[in-house]
């Protein structure tokens, strides 16, 4: 009985050990994906930024461009 009792007791710190260690491994996947979400947003964000920064880009040359053709006489809106 107590060889049943001191292997009862082994397998009981077996079973917590594991629940331990699969209690680490769920927080190590959590923290995991939120790293992931956040590198996700502030990829977004850089995306956003280019993609805003291009379109000022783009707006500015058509302006230059509309200015050029006023100041030869050409109306941008008649083209």
């Amino acid at each position: 009985q107590e060889r049943l009792a001191k292997e009862e007791a082994e397998a009981i710190a077996i079973q917590e050990r594991l629940a331990k260690e699969e209690a680490e491994a769920i927080a190590t996947q959590e923290r995991l994906a939120k790293e992931e979400a956040e590198a996700i947003a502030i990829q977004e964000r850089l995306i956003a930024d280019r993609e805003r920064r291009a379109k000022q880009e783009a707006e500015q040359k058509a302006q230059r461009l509309a200015e050029r053709l006023r100041a030869m006489g050409i109306s941008p809106d008649e083209i």
